[in-house]
């Protein structure tokens, strides 16, 4: 069977700062990943969506939880070598274009995520996605709102280029690294998101991280609903000084 593209959500249990943090409930019951899941197919209807995780023994836990969730596939690959998990993943569902999602980003923006497909197959690159001005790839900051997409042959030709542990853990670091050998192609990121990289911190990566987004995304439900734009908030976070503050300074002390 061959698909168009697929979003491929990398997961596991194993995090050294905020172990099973997709796991934990986040809002009303719900985990990071239910919170995905439900935005994706919501978004996106009909689209296949594959969930990556691990052969550890300790990510059975995600397995058992989301095996049976409707339209939704289970793959399970090295833990290690991420960049086999994708290409592994790729072709066990027919799969030649690839969205890349992290699991701990609860705020990732279904607008951009579109923006992002349709420009792939107009400018028919190997790697697409957003960009700060100053050149950081929206994968390496630490903003939460972006995915990133490419293809099979290009994950195929990375792990034909290097053996590198840095580029086997991190899916597209060599790509985006080597724009001799790739044709990349970054979308500008909106002006008033650009302004805001070194203070705006929407993924997950420890307990202060959870509980300042637990408490944003909260803020933003109550006042806006299910349906907020990135602008809304964007607004939200710029009112609260506390959490700008916070933010930055997990910024600072968990650099990417």
């Amino acid at each position: 069977m061959s698909n168009r593209y697929a979003f491929v959500i990398q997961a596991r249990s194993g995090s050294t700062r905020l172990p099973n943090k997709i796991l934990l409930p986040f809002y009303n019951g719900k985990t990071i990943l239910d919170i995905q899941l439900e935005n994706i197919k919501e978004n996106f209807p009909g689209s296949l969506v594959i969930l990556a995780t691990t052969v550890n023994n300790a990510d059975d836990v995600i397995m058992d939880k989301y095996i049976n969730w409707d339209g939704l596939n289970v793959f399970r690959g090295d833990e290690n070598n991420v960049l086999k998990r994708f290409i592994d993943a790729a072709k066990a569902f027919g799969v030649e274009n690839i969205i890349r999602v992290c699991s701990d980003n609860p705020f990732l923006s279904m607008s951009y995520c579109d923006a992002m497909i349709d420009e792939y197959f107009k400018a028919h690159c190997d790697y697409v996605s957003y960009g700060f001005s100053n050149g950081t790839p929206a994968i390496r900051s630490h903003s939460g709102l972006f995915a990133e997409m490419t293809c099979l042959k290009t994950l195929e030709k990375v792990m034909q280029s290097t053996t590198e542990p840095l580029f086997m853990e991190h899916v597209t670091n060599y790509i985006y690294t080597h724009p001799s050998d790739f044709k990349c192609d970054f979308i500008s990121v909106p002006e008033f998101i650009d302004s805001y990289l070194d203070k705006l911190r929407l993924t997950i990566d420890t307990q202060v991280d959870f509980t300042n987004l637990q408490k944003l995304y909260l803020a933003v439900l109550k006042k806006y609903g299910f349906k907020f734009t990135d602008e809304q908030l964007l607004a939200e976070v710029e009112a609260n000084t506390e959490l700008v503050k916070s933010m930055s300074e997990q910024i600072k002390q968990y650099a990417k």
